[in-house]
C-alpha cells in the first residue's frame, strides 16, 4: 500500500510533469472528470499550446475554457 501511495502526487504536478503542448489529455465523462487538474492546467495555460482535451457530458464549465485566449491553448 506504501509503494502506491508514493506514486500519488497534486494535480499541479501532474500538470506540470506530465501534460506538455500537443498533449492529448482524456477528461473522461460526468463526475469522471478531472476538476483539480482542470484548474491547474488553466493556470498553466501562458505555457502551453494545442493542448487536446477529450470527455463530454460535462457536470460544470471547465477552467481551461474561462482562460483568455483558451482557443490557442486548449481544443
Amino acid at each position: 500500500m506504501e509503494l502506491d501511495r508514493s506514486k500519488f502526487v497534486t494535480p499541479e504536478v501532474a500538470a506540470e510533469r506530465a501534460v506538455r503542448s500537443g498533449d492529448w489529455v482524456d477528461y473522461g465523462w460526468c463526475t469522471g472528470t478531472p476538476v483539480e487538474l482542470d484548474k491547474a492546467l488553466a493556470a498553466r495555460a501562458n505555457e502551453l499550446v494545442d493542448v487536446n482535451i477529450r470527455g463530454g457530458v460535462l457536470m460544470e464549465p471547465l477552467a481551461i475554457a474561462q482562460v483568455p485566449d483558451a482557443n490557442k491553448h486548449f481544443s
